[in-house]
């Protein structure tokens, strides 16, 4: 016999009444479609499986085996109603973040997305719940807590440097610059938690430190005013609250 050519037997397996079903010799039984594991099997499997990780080969045969293939709409809402209230523990999503960090879409697949999108509406008209903002805006601000945003020449909107703001820009100016508008962003009216909301000038001189040129931006605000600079001049001179300024 070929070294390469199968065995191939009829067995009978009394677990589906006697039937004969073909086997491969060294392969153990084909699985029916249609059946299942029990949970004590795939308790084992779970247990044989622990720990262990594909080879690299494996992997790209499986992505290749993979490839086109696509799931059917009953096989999503199994999966959805299967994962219907889980939630990735820490490690796990610690795990997920690490494998994802540093990972660019290529064109190619950028390309996909958008056509896939094109056309779709699924969100429109839909808001976020009061509680699902409050978590966001906690997630922003704990990220630009630990992540914040360069400055000077590393900032990408960096144009030459007028860092001299005079000697009248002080902290006390600032703090009273935000006392003024109760220490709330003039654009959303947010008060950043921890954080001490930025001072605008309106005009964009830094030399002019008059009350009524000067604004409280959040941090998010704030550098939008580096882009539409005709633009925001006229719409924070509306936002001031400071009198005879408008």
């Amino acid at each position: 016999m070929c070294p390469q050519s199968r065995r191939i037997i009829l067995v009978v397996d009394g677990r589906f009444g006697g039937r004969l079903r073909v086997a491969e010799v060294g392969k153990g039984y084909v699985m029916r479609k249609g059946s299942r594991h029990t949970a004590e099997a795939k308790a084992k499997m779970h247990s044989a499986h622990l720990g262990q990780k594909h080879t690299p080969e494996a992997l790209a045969n499986m992505s290749i085996a993979q490839m086109g293939h696509k799931v059917s709409p009953e096989a999503r809402e199994r999966m959805r109603v299967s994962h219907l209230g889980k939630k990735p523990t820490p490690e796990t999503r610690a795990k997920m973040s690490a494998a994802q960090l540093g990972r660019k879409h290529t064109p190619e697949t950028r390309a996909r997305m958008s056509a896939a999108k094109m056309g779709h509406l699924y969100n429109l008209g839909k808001k976020h719940t009061p509680e699902a903002r409050a978590r966001m805006s906690l997630a922003r601000r704990e990220y630009y807590r630990k992540h914040p945003s360069p400055t000077g020449p590393d900032h990408p909107s960096w144009r030459g440097g007028r860092e001299n703001y005079g000697p009248g820009f002080t902290e006390d100016l600032r703090q009273i610059v935000r006392w003024l508008y109760e220490d709330r962003c003039v654009v959303c009216g947010e008060k950043p938690d921890g954080l001490e909301l930025d001072v605008h000038h309106v005009d964009y001189d830094k030399k002019n430190n008059t009350i009524d040129n000067l604004v409280p931006l959040c941090h998010s605000h704030h550098s939008m005013t580096g882009s539409r600079r005709d633009y925001w001049p006229e719409y924070l001179k509306r936002k001031n609250v400071v009198k005879g300024s408008a």
